[in-house]
C-alpha cells in the first residue's frame, strides 16, 4: 500500500462525510444539482495534480455550469425565512462543494494509480 492509496481512500471517506453531513444544511435539490457537477471538479484536479490539458469547451461548459450552481444555491439562499436558515444553507453548500473537491482528488489519484501516471505533488 502506498501514500497515493491511503489519500485516496480518505479523499472518499472525507467526501461521504461531507456530502452526508451537508444534506441536512441543503434541500434535496440543492444536493443532487451539486453533486451532478462532480465532473468540473475532477477536470480541474486532473488538471492541478496530473498536468491533463483542458479544452476551451470544456472550459466554457463548467462555466456555465458553474454560473446554474451559483443561480440554484443562491435561491436555495433567497427562500430561508430564518437568519439560521440562511446560514445553514451556506454552511451545507460549502460542505457539499468540499465534499466534491476532496472526491475529486480521490478520482484523480486513482486513476493516475490505475494507469501507473506519476503525480506531480
Amino acid at each position: 500500500m502506498t501514500a497515493e492509496h491511503i489519500i485516496a481512500g480518505s479523499a472518499y471517506s472525507l467526501a461521504q462525510g461531507m456530502a452526508g453531513v451537508s444534506t441536512i444544511f441543503l434541500r434535496f435539490n440543492t444536493v443532487t444539482v451539486f453533486k451532478s457537477s462532480k465532473v468540473v471538479f475532477v477536470m480541474l484536479m486532473s488538471h492541478l495534480i496530473l498536468g491533463e490539458p483542458i479544452t476551451r469547451t470544456a472550459i466554457s461548459h463548467s462555466f456555465l455550469m458553474s454560473v446554474g450552481l451559483f443561480a440554484l444555491s443562491n435561491s436555495d439562499l433567497k427562500t430561508s425565512k430564518h437568519a439560521d436558515e440562511k446560514q445553514d444553507s451556506i454552511f451545507g453548500i460549502i460542505l457539499i462543494v468540499a465534499g466534491l473537491a476532496t472526491s475529486a482528488i480521490g478520482n484523480v489519484i486513482q486513476q493516475a494509480v490505475l494507469q501507473e501516471t506519476p503525480i506531480q505533488w
